[in-house]
């Protein structure tokens, strides 16, 4: 899988928030956006899945 970079600009609340999160869960804020995207994407599939059957 080709990996590729690129900078996200947050407002100033939500990238604190983020930085909480990360802290409590002793990860990157880097890793808390992936696995919130990941979850995300996850999501919307079974509920594809879902509507399909």
């Amino acid at each position: 899988m080709e990996k590729r970079s690129f900078t996200l600009r947050l407002p100033i609340e939500l990238d604190q928030a983020l930085k909480e999160l990360a802290q409590m869960e002793n990860e990157t804020k880097t890793q808390v956006i992936r696995d919130a995207i990941r979850s995300h994407l996850d999501q919307i599939e079974r509920s594809n899945n879902h509507e399909s059957k």
